[in-house]
């Protein structure tokens, strides 16, 4: 919806003359079948305008953004099958058989792989940014004041709620370019989570690592990052410790949200 408003506010002559609105996978599905289709999942995740609960489009929103139904692609289940077009089987050596699937955007597919859909088991994976998911049977929306979660489409008739910070590995980063240490990645990971393991000791240090933009509401601020508790006794072992936590705490507020919404065990 951002993007097709802004198109709507500054092309206005291109926008009135479009006729089709797709994202990536259904651009795609459309090249390799000819049909305009994209699933539900990445769609919900995506676009802004579809209704989560009853999985259409949803009228305000496409009031809102200006477009009709007819200018957006079909959306389908994950698990919808195409035909590839022969033009394309030809071009990529294909069997003209070779099933076109739609599939899921990529967190869903890694949630699969590790729940098989199974509910209320929560999922955690850390790189850059962060990510606590979880599968729910009904679509929840957390509360307005509140707003620690977000709720897109899984697949059969199942839901994915959860956040994601992005003050994860990427503030170990920004740490080690701050020391100038000339490590790599894997070299600093290594190392550190060596010693830190072998040195326990809580020296009380506290990181508010919001260095980076958030991409939750109740997370937003301008402050950036804080460090608390710093002595003679504290070295970049201890900074590096306290990074780590304060992500950890931040995975917590989305933790607690799910929690309370009854989508995870506490």
């Amino acid at each position: 919806m951002p993007k097709i408003l802004w198109f709507k506010k500054c092309r206005r002559e291109l926008f009135e003359k479009t006729r089709y609105f797709l994202d990536a996978k259904s651009f795609i599905m459309h090249t390799f079948s000819g049909e305009m289709v994209s699933d539900f999942s990445t769609t919900s995740g995506t676009y802004q305008l579809l209704n989560i609960h009853n999985l259409k489009w949803d009228d305000l929103a496409l009031e809102i953004a200006g477009v009709g139904e007819e200018q957006l692609p079909s959306v389908v289940e994950g698990t919808y099958v195409a035909t590839l077009k022969e033009s394309i089987a030809k071009e990529l050596s294909l069997d003209s058989r070779t099933p076109v699937i739609t599939g899921l955007y990529d967190g869903a597919s890694m949630i699969y792989g590790l729940t098989l859909e199974k509910e209320n088991l929560g999922v955690v994976n850390v790189g850059t940014s962060a990510m606590l998911r979880a599968v729910t049977n009904t679509p929840v929306i957390d509360s307005p004041s509140q707003m620690r979660f977000q709720t897109y489409y899984f697949i059969n008739r199942k839901w994915i709620s959860g956040g994601g910070i992005s003050n994860a590995g990427i503030v170990l980063d920004y740490l080690r370019n701050l020391f100038n240490m000339k490590l790599g990645r894997t070299e600093l990971y290594t190392w550190l989570f060596s010693e830190i393991g072998r040195k326990m000791e809580n020296k009380g240090l506290l990181f508010i690592p919001m260095i980076y933009a958030k991409r939750l509401p109740l997370l937003q601020t301008t402050i950036g990052g804080s460090i608390l508790g710093i002595t003679q006794e504290i070295d970049c072992i201890d900074v590096f410790k306290a990074a780590i936590e304060g992500t950890l705490f931040l995975l917590k507020r989305i933790s607690d949200g799910l929690i309370e919404n009854g989508l995870l065990h506490g």
